[in-house]
């Protein structure tokens, strides 16, 4: 695993930061400075450069008038040194994890699991004279109203023209994911499980790929003697819609086929991965997740696995655009726009930061176009009425200018599919849980 941790303490040896760097196996390397007497000890994988224009957003959120200097620090993270202390956050969607400890002889801070581990959703200020680590409370906001500061609030009467949303909205996702694209002859892959997020992707990802292959990655679980989960039956549909609007190109529809013990066992191996996250249902996401990202499949020329990192993904959509079924019940109560602002404000904790911990795991770097800038701007400003429409059915309703979107471009075969979430369109929860039927926020033992 790529990873980093920052352990400050300055009587005890660093015996959970060795723990933690066993995790770390992907070159490690460490760099040791001494500030006021006490040693501050930073281990990091090499492919974690040290970017500035990656601080870009945070700093247009935060002044930092009062900061002497700031480290150029990992990839979409924040470290600053102020003097006597050091503060540190996440970037806006935790987009790399990050997790702190306290305990009474040190203070960690790593993308791994720590024991008792927390996930910070404000800025912390370490005091590593007196080893405390206290809530950076200056600006008086927290990071999720950092976000909405980003991005603009949800507008509850926004006025805007069909034809000009579906256009404009097309329009950046188009650009996001082509911004997704690097500049190789490698094979693009995707998480494809045929729904109309994965599935617009693939279609934008086609639209730039030029000569190049693109895969398309799909999970099914073994139930009942058969591999056709909803997941499966949607992607065969959409692939074949693809395949007549680019009739050109190179498609290779990868069926990653999983029987239970495979599934169980990588699940064991999970649950001190997406700690502190630590629920049924963040099991079953991240073993599907995982099982797409590490296993061979089947395809038109034969066994094929991921080899490439990149790989496009479309999380981000459901909790912008009113995917969920309790964003039809908000819109009947006149609540949707509050609904979706505590899904966008606590998208890091629930999703992101989970998921970049699962996709080091795997060896991949996982884009999310749906979580570019300018589309979540735009997206921000849609009225409700374009997002859920309660006279539709929920399969037509729900996303429902996303579903105008496909329909524009002639992806017709997912605009009107029901959004079913992945663990259940891969049946990964009725193999993890031998079909009983559980609650997915019910917490998992760590034992």
């Amino acid at each position: 695993m790529n990873g980093f941790v920052i352990q400050i303490d300055s009587s005890k040896k660093y015996e959970k930061y060795n723990r933690i760097k066993k995790l770390i196996t992907d070159g490690v390397k460490e760099e040791c400075f001494m500030v006021n007497e006490n040693e501050i000890k930073i281990c990091y994988s090499n492919k974690y450069n040290f970017i500035q224009h990656q601080l870009t957003t945070l700093n247009y959120a935060i002044s930092f008038e009062d900061i002497d200097k700031i480290d150029q620090d990992f990839t979409n993270y924040m470290v600053v040194n102020i003097q006597d202390q050091i503060q540190f956050c996440s970037d806006r969607f935790s987009s790399y994890s990050l997790l702190y400890e306290v305990t009474e002889d040190s203070i960690i801070i790593s993308n791994l699991q720590c024991p008792n581990t927390s996930t910070p959703n404000e800025w912390y200020t370490v005091d590593y004279r007196n080893k405390r680590i206290e809530k950076h409370n200056k600006y008086g906001k927290t990071i999720e109203q950092y976000y909405a500061h980003l991005f603009g609030e949800r507008m509850e009467h926004p006025v805007h023209d069909l034809t000009t949303t579906v256009n404009k909205l097309n329009e950046l996702l188009s650009k996001a994911v082509k911004d997704c694209i690097d500049n190789t002859n490698d094979p693009i892959p995707i998480l494809f499980s045929g729904g109309i997020d994965s599935s617009l992707i693939a279609y934008y990802t086609l639209l730039h790929c030029e000569n190049r292959e693109v895969e398309l990655y799909n999970v099914s679980c073994l139930y009942e003697n058969t591999y056709d989960s909803p997941d499966r039956l949607c992607a065969k549909a959409v692939l074949e819609n693809l395949k007549k609007l680019f009739p050109t190109k190179v498609i290779h529809f990868i069926e990653i086929d999983i029987q239970k013990e495979i599934g169980q066992t990588l699940s064991q191996e999970l649950i001190p991965i997406i700690y502190p996250n630590d629920t049924v249902m963040d099991l079953s996401i991240a073993t599907a997740t995982s099982l797409a990202l590490t296993q061979e499949g089947h395809c038109d020329i034969g066994k094929k696995k991921r080899v490439v990192r990149r790989v496009l993904c479309g999380q981000g959509s459901d909790e912008q655009l009113g995917g969920y079924g309790r964003h039809r019940n908000a819109k009947k109560w006149n609540k949707l726009s509050k609904e979706l602002e505590m899904d966008f404000c606590r998208l890091w904790s629930r999703n992101t930061s989970r998921d970049s911990r699962v996709n080091d795991y795997c060896n991949a770097t996982c884009f999310y176009p749906f979580l570019n800038s300018d589309v979540i701007r735009f997206i921000r400003n849609i009225p409700e009425d374009f997002l859920v429409k309660l006279d539709l059915p929920e399969n037509e309703g729900n996303k429902w200018i996303l579903r105008e979107v496909s329909r524009s471009v002639g992806m017709i075969a997912c605009a009107s599919f029901k959004k079913t979430a992945i663990q259940f369109g891969t049946r990964m929860a009725k193999l993890l849980n031998n079909g009983k039927k559980v609650n997915g926020g019910d917490r998992l033992s760590q034992e």
